[in-house]
Order: structure tokens, then C-alpha cells, then sequence
């Protein structure tokens, strides 16, 4: 199981709405889990994803979306099995440790988990300067966990810890950022200047 905590903005009908309808979100430029892809991939890794937010608590899953449809189905023959995102189950409360978020995926198999964790071992303090719109990020696994956070927008540390103990310390600065401006060319299509 992950779990994800989150202390920024807690979903709501808008947020919601945004995860049963891909491209339908109400966030704007520049932020990030704008168009909703992200969450529908984590359907090929999860057995279920629950999100605990405000005062809502659904989840998504195979086996609530089945139940669903066998409802629906033997009440109004419903000629074939909605999507999983479109069927999220009400329900209990969970604490959320003080957080406005909190998203609980359960994952299919062992295969899954592993990758996953490499995955999140990559995260370092370089990756952290390139999303803008996160400060820091723990990811704890057991007894090691490791401790990103943005200082500026040029700078990050990184502390990395088990048993409790700091192991490493390691800062990162840009000390300068370029990149291609587009502008369009005599058709009027966007390229980037060589």
C-alpha cells in the first residue's frame, strides 16, 4: 500500500468532477494534475485508490465498479460496464494525520510495488528544482526514509535518514537557467529557435 499525503489544496466538487471526466479539470495553467492522465495510470498498478479529502472519502476500484454495474444492471440492463473513474464508492472516513489529503493506493501484485519503489528511490534533489509546484516531499519506506525540500526556486537540500539517524546531507543549486523560446515559423506552426 502508498500512501500520499498532501497539505495543499483539498479536492472539492470541481476536483472530483475532474477525476471521472479526463480533461475536465478546473485548475489552471502551471499546475500540476491538470488533465487527470496521471491519476487514470495508476488504475494499471492499483487494486484500489482511495482519496480522503475535505469531508469526502470515495474509492475507486475493479471490484466496486463490478458491484456497481451488477446493481445497475439487474435493475435497468445496463448494456455494458461503465469506467472504474466513473464509479467511486462513498466511503468511511480515514484520519488523515493532519493533512488536507490523503490518497491510499493499494497495489495488485509484488512486481508492481518493486518497480514503484525504484521509482521513488530516483526522486533526489534535482528532480525536486524541476517541479515547480511542490516545496518538499518525505518518502519513507520502513525504516529509511529521505527528506526533499525546495529552499528557493534555486535551491534544494536533501536529507536522508534510517533508523532515525541522518545519513547524508546534499544541497543542490541552479545557478543558471536557459532554454528555447518557440516562435512560429512561415506556416505558422510553433518551433523551437535552434
Amino acid at each position: 500500500t502508498l500512501l500520499f499525503y498532501n497539505s495543499g489544496k483539498p479536492f472539492n466538487k470541481e476536483g472530483i468532477s475532474s477525476l471521472l471526466v479526463p480533461y475536465n479539470s478546473s485548475k489552471g495553467d502551471g499546475n500540476i494534475g491538470k488533465k487527470g492522465l496521471g491519476f487514470r495510470a495508476l488504475l494499471n498498478t492499483a487494486k484500489s485508490i482511495r482519496i480522503d479529502s475535505n469531508d469526502l472519502s470515495i474509492r475507486f476500484s475493479a471490484e466496486d465498479n463490478k458491484s456497481f454495474y451488477e446493481t445497475c444492471n439487474s435493475l435497468y440492463h445496463f448494456p455494458k460496464r461503465p469506467p472504474i473513474l466513473n464509479t467511486p464508492r462513498i466511503v468511511q472516513p480515514t484520519n488523515r494525520d493532519g493533512f488536507t489529503t490523503m490518497i491510499t493506493i493499494r497495489i495488485k501484485d509484488d512486481e508492481a510495488l518493486t518497480r514503484i519503489e525504484h521509482m521513488l528511490a530516483q526522486i533526489d534533489e534535482e528532480t525536486l528544482l524541476f517541479l515547480q509546484k511542490i516545496d518538499e516531499i518525505t518518502i519513507e519506506n520502513g525504516d529509511v526514509w529521505k527528506y526533499i525540500r525546495k529552499e528557493s526556486e534555486h535551491h534544494s537540500k536533501t536529507q536522508s535518514f534510517r533508523n532515525g539517524t541522518l545519513q547524508k546531507t546534499r544541497d543542490f543549486t541552479v545557478i543558471r537557467k536557459s532554454y528555447q523560446v518557440p516562435e512560429k515559423n512561415d506556416e505558422g506552426k510553433t518551433e523551437l529557435l535552434k
